[in-house]
């Protein structure tokens, strides 16, 4: 008898490549589900509300984004506020609307989005132009804040990388996102360590918040 077969000739660890294979993989795969680790995020009453920043209002008196949309930053993400950025592009935080409506699949096509630019955290502030971005909503969420958190793998040559996740109130990775941005040309702000790592990696990020 060949190693690794049956007395009646299918294989002896079931991996067999016939229908009743493929018969078994196709019921089982709908139900095959897994989920990474949810990043930390702090209270909500412990993170700072950027309000609304210059430009929320226009000139004749319509409102954007910032007047519609409550984005709270986790503290440990804020020194560029202060001139003492991390060195980390990463962001996290909580994302509502102002007049706390449940959220929906409207806003987390925002929220994805909403948080400043990763590349804050290197010490640039300013605009950085997304060029790209795709996102992908995995469920309906649930009512009460949104929990973003966002990241850069790659700074270099003018261009960032941003992945965002969005959580829900329950605890559900409930949308995705990647995209890709340019680093403009604001002022470099002088990060945590006394160095300016971001120099030529980065300049002056997407949004127009500043501290």
């Amino acid at each position: 008898m060949a190693a690794g077969s049956s007395a009646g000739g299918s294989p002896a660890d079931g991996a067999d490549h016939g229908e009743g294979a493929e018969g078994a993989g196709s019921g089982a795969s709908p139900g095959l589900e897994w989920t990474g680790v949810r990043p930390a995020f702090p209270d909500l009453a412990d993170c700072i509300d950027l309000g609304q920043w210059p430009g929320a209002v226009a000139a004749d008196g319509s409102a954007g984004f910032p007047a519609h949309v409550e984005v709270l930053l986790d503290p440990a993400c804020t020194g560029w506020r202060s001139n003492d950025p991390a060195g980390i592009p990463e962001m996290r935080g909580y994302v509502r609307l102002r007049d706390h409506r449940d959220p929906d699949a409207l806003l987390l096509a925002l929220a994805v989005d909403a948080l400043p630019p990763v590349v804050f955290g290197l010490g640039a502030t300013g605009w950085a132009p997304t060029v790209e971005l795709t996102w992908h909503m995995r469920a309906v969420p649930v009512a009460g804040p949104l929990q973003v958190a966002a990241r850069s793998r790659h700074v270099s040559g003018g261009w960032f990388d941003e992945e965002a996740e969005v959580w829900d109130a329950a605890g559900r990775l409930v949308a995705q996102s990647r995209q890709l941005a340019r680093v403009g040309r604001g002022r470099l702000r002088t990060l945590a360590n006394g160095t300016a790592r971001a120099a030529g990696a980065a300049g002056s990020p997407r949004s127009a918040v500043s501290g």
